[in-house]
């Protein structure tokens, strides 16, 4: 989440601009920038997911699965100008693992 949110804000505020808020956290800017739209949302967002298939092969979770819920979550965050709040995502990773939306991927621990 901190790499896609700093990745995004520093997509949207300038270097310029950064030196009017030097106390916020790179993945908080896009809170000073304001909200966007949703496909600038997903544009600015290129690539943040990169990594993600090592991280959810760590958790055992599938990786689409994954990445499709912190894609919207972020781009939540992002279109309503939104902090990032770690108790926000955690809720979220529990409800989707609740109603089985996050599971381990197909053939791994099953039995």
């Amino acid at each position: 989440m901190h790499r896609a949110l700093a990745l995004a804000g520093g997509r949207l505020v300038s270097h310029r601009q950064r030196d009017r808020w030097p106390d916020t956290a790179r993945h908080q800017l896009h809170t000073r920038h304001g909200p966007v739209e949703r496909a600038q949302a997903d544009l600015i967002l290129r690539g943040a997911w990169d990594d993600l298939p090592a991280v959810a092969d760590d958790l055992a979770v599938d990786p689409d699965a994954l990445r499709h819920l912190l894609h919207g979550f972020t781009v939540e965050l992002l279109t309503r100008g939104m902090a990032y709040d770690p108790a926000l995502l955690r809720e979220l990773v529990s409800a989707a693992v609740r109603q089985r939306r996050l599971s381990a991927p197909v053939g791994v621990g099953a039995s």
